[in-house]
């Protein structure tokens, strides 16, 4: 049964079906809207967290960084020490040979 206008409600509405599916376009433009902003204000939000994230494990990795430089230079020390040693030795070592090269002069001489 055709509906009454609302201007004449002695004539039918020709519209009405027309009316009907722009009120459903309508309500269908409604909620895609409330969908996309619900889904912009979840993807900022995420974004946000993300940079969050992303700026604390910078931070953890300069710390571990300045942490490996100081492993790497204790671990260059500790092989420098046995370099460090040997040229230690050597030098004494040639020290002793010269005084007692020096000792052995001496006594020929007869000092």
């Amino acid at each position: 049964m055709p509906e009454k206008c609302a201007n004449d409600p002695t004539q039918t509405c020709r519209s009405a079906t027309r009316l009907v599916l722009l009120e459903k376009r309508v309500e269908d433009l409604e909620t895609g809207q409330t969908r996309e902003e619900a889904f912009r204000k979840a993807y900022y939000a995420e974004r946000e967290n993300r940079i969050q994230r992303e700026a604390q494990l910078d931070a953890k990795i300069d710390s571990m960084d300045e942490k490996l430089d100081k492993v790497v230079e204790y671990q260059e020390a500790q092989q420098a020490k046995p370099e460090r040693l040997l040229d230690k030795l050597k030098e004494n070592s040639f020290w002793l040979v010269l005084a007692a090269v020096l000792g052995a002069v001496l006594a020929r001489v007869g000092l």
